[in-house]
């Protein structure tokens, strides 16, 4: 899939799994277990994919990490010293079937293999650093496509004795896959955060994800990352049918708690947040450090006007006046604990 971050699939791939231990639980779920327990997940590094080739780098590869062996393989008693001493994983997203996958990801194996071999100390040893090409697909139909090279060369049909010859000269080259069109919530396995991605691209072609989310929080939880719940949302902005054409993060997030109910999802920090950036733009403007600071304040109180109305109702003129007023310590206290607040009166109470 293309790298290009306006994709919001894309991006939220790319976005999710750069966290190293989100990659390194989903990537234990998907690879052999005898392959997983050999490599020390604990070093695991993600690597600029533009190490692989110039001509790549236009946003072909989603990922690239690489991760060593352990010194001593499960079920040895003897030193464990393999040359190359890294695994190259090659991690790929997908929302559509490409019938060529194969052959890409043998490119980008043998990319692997020429950067490997521009070292002459590496060249001299004859051997081939391990590549594992992972690919993530969530389309609306199950994967069609070869699972390895030797399905894509040479005839389709075969006397037996030629397709015993074909054998033996049909590059293998394979990957592993995760299909999610088939696959259950139930079955899926990772970090929240990997979870919450892999939840959403299953539904995304529901255009309802609203209900994914209502779903995942009754199961697992909110996540307490209120920066990975931005990237959620802003994803759900795009693509959820009842979030499109909503004018600002704010709103959506109103949205949301509509929606989903009373569950502690960081709204508040995310709302406080929204209203800073606000701020610092309506400063910029200004120009001044007077400006940035009034700015801030204002849009935190309008901010927190707009909570309380959708709350509790229309606010009285001296109430309005009240909250405009105060500073922005009490008004992001106030935030903080809107969805808590029983009352108007515990409200003003807090400013």
């Amino acid at each position: 899939m293309s790298g290009d971050l306006t994709n919001p699939h894309d991006a939220l791939f790319k976005r999710t799994f750069s966290d190293l231990p989100t990659a390194a639980a989903h990537l234990q779920s998907v690879l052999p277990a005898a392959l997983v327990e050999g490599l020390n997940w604990n070093q695991l590094s993600l690597e600029p994919p533009a190490l692989l080739d110039a001509d790549l780098t236009s946003g072909e590869v989603d990922l690239l990490f690489e991760v060593p062996w352990l010194p001593q393989l499960p079920g040895t008693v003897e030193e464990f010293v393999p040359i190359p001493a890294r695994v190259a994983i090659i991690f790929e997203h997908q929302s559509s079937v490409d019938p060529t996958m194969a052959f890409r990801m043998l490119r980008y194996t043998v990319r692997t293999w020429e950067r490997w071999l521009r070292e002459p100390t590496n060249r001299r040893t004859g051997r081939l650093p391990l590549v594992l090409p992972v690919v993530l697909y969530h389309g609306a139909r199950p994967w069609s496509a070869p699972m390895n090279l030797a399905s894509m060369v040479g005839p389709a049909s075969a006397s037996p004795a030629l397709a015993d010859v074909l054998a033996t000269l049909r590059p293998r080259a394979t990957y592993q896959l995760l299909d999610l069109s088939g696959a259950e919530e139930s079955s899926l396995q990772g970090t929240l955060s990997g979870l919450l991605c892999l939840w959403l691209f299953k539904e995304v072609a529901s255009g309802d994800l609203i209900s994914v989310l209502k779903r995942f929080f009754g199961a697992h939880g909110p996540l307490q990352d209120p920066d990975a719940m931005a990237s959620f949302f802003d994803y759900m902005w795009t693509t959820d049918l009842r979030l499109k054409g909503l004018p600002d993060h704010a709103t959506v997030l109103k949205r949301l708690h509509e929606c989903i109910g009373e569950h502690p999802m960081g709204i508040a920090k995310l709302l406080r947040d929204e209203g800073r950036q606000e701020g610092r733009q309506e400063g910029r403007q200004e120009g001044r450090q007077e400006g940035r600071q009034e700015g801030r304040q204002t849009a935190l109180a309008q901010t927190l006007v707009s909570l309380l109305e959708r709350r509790f109702g229309d606010l009285e003129v001296d109430q309005r006046t009240r909250v405009l007023g105060t500073g922005d310590e009490a008004i992001q206290r106030v935030i903080d604990a809107i969805f808590d607040l029983s009352s108007l009166d515990e409200a003003m109470a807090l400013l």
